[in-house]
Parts: C-alpha cells; structure tokens; sequence
C-alpha cells in the first residue's frame, strides 16, 4: 500500500509546503534587507523607488521642528527643503552653488532652509566655521560669509586664529566687533548644537542632506533634477 507522499493528494501537499517555505524565505530576506536600508538612513529612497507617499518615521510629526523659523532661507515656495552643511565637506561646497541656482530661477516654487551639520570628527575645524556663519547671519550677512567659507574651504586652517577671523569678516563687510562677540557669547555655538541635534535625531549621516517637504534625500542633486522636479509643479 502506497504511503501518504506516494498519493497524488501528498505530492500536491508537499509541493504547495514547498512553495509556502520558499516564499517565506523569500519575503523575510526582502524584509530584512529593506529594514537594513531604513537603519542607513535610505527610507527616503525606499519611498522613492516604490511611488511611496510614506515620509520617514520621527520627520513629518517634527516637521515644524525640522523646517526652523530662524534658520536663513531663500525662496518662498509652496515646496521647503530643508538641507544640512557642512563647510568643510566638498560634497556641501558643490551642492551650495546650486541651490543658489535653483533658488535664483525657481525660488517661487521653493524654499530653502540652511540649517548646520559640521562632521568635526571627519573635517577639523568645520564647527568654528558654522559658528562663524551663524553670527554673520547676525548682521545679515549669512550668504555673504558662507560664499567666502565655501570659496576658501581648501585654504581655511582647521583652527582659524582671531586676526584670520578679522580678515575673513572685514573682507565681507561686517562688523569683527559685533561677529567677535557672538562668538565669545556662544550664541553662534548654540545655534549650531540645535542643527547639530536635530540632524542626529532625524538620522542624518552624510552631508549635504535634503528634507523635501519632510521626506529625505541623501547626497549631491545636480540642477537638472531639481530642474525637472520644479518645472512638474
């Protein structure tokens, strides 16, 4: 007598078992690697990749956190991003000079939030140079200084001594005294551990990084993507 396996009704069940474990195995290495991508920080690209209206987890219930009143802008756009620098970063310094683009031809499509994220560890002397920026913004000079920072980010030591600062100020048209003191102050420091703290609590782990309306995009955006991004709105 034929056993239980042998039976064509056996056969079906086995090979449907089969197909439920193959499937199961499937499914959880699908799982597991998208669960690995959202821990390194790419559920922004995730989203993108599967037409997602999803936005990262701890971002849209923080949106009015993250996309600061106090932080200088260009732009005035129904579209806000949101993006993190870091001065010494030369993948910052590329990406400055289009969103300078992009907000000159787009900015009533778009805003933009300049907001601090110095990797001292990976580019000594990156925090000064926010301080310094942040003060600046003090006297309305935030896009002049950040030009001159970018500029002379290969030059810049990663210790700027006060006369350095002097220069770098006076040569922009500010105050020294008044930029000196934000500094002594630590108003500028504060500033900058509020971005900083932010950018760690939101996931960020390169520069720069863009919130598009809440939802992240890590890297470089070259202009013709924000081009054609802008130009469907």
């Amino acid at each position: 007598m034929a056993r239980w396996y042998q039976k064509w009704w056996g056969v079906i069940l086995i090979a449907i078992g089969s197909i439920s474990v193959l499937f199961a195995i499937v499914l959880s290495a699908m799982i597991f690697s998208y669960w690995r991508q959202i821990k390194q920080g790419k559920g922004g690209e995730l989203a993108k990749k599967f037409n997602l209206s999803v936005e990262n987890s701890g971002v849209a219930e923080n949106r009015k956190e993250l996309e600061s009143s106090d932080d200088p802008y260009l732009g005035a756009g129904k579209y806000t991003a949101v993006v993190f620098i870091d001065y010494k970063c030369s993948a910052s310094k590329e990406e400055w000079s289009v969103i300078k683009q992009v907000a000159e031809r787009y900015g009533d499509k778009i805003k933009f939030i300049i907001r601090d994220l110095p990797f001292e560890s990976l580019h000594p002397g990156a925090t000064q140079l926010s301080e310094i920026a942040s003060c600046a913004d003090a006297q309305g000079g935030f896009w002049a200084m950040s030009d001159l920072l970018f500029d002379k980010q290969g030059e810049l030591a990663a210790n700027l001594s006060e006369s350095e600062i002097k220069t770098i100020t006076e040569s922009v048209g500010l105050n020294y005294a008044k930029l000196d003191e934000c500094l002594q102050t630590q108003k500028g420091k504060v500033e900058v551990n509020r971005d900083y703290a932010d950018g760690f609590r939101f996931g960020i782990t390169k520069t720069p990084t863009f919130f598009i309306n809440a939802v992240k995009t890590e890297g470089n955006i070259q202009f013709d993507a924000w081009k054609k991004f802008l130009q469907k709105i």
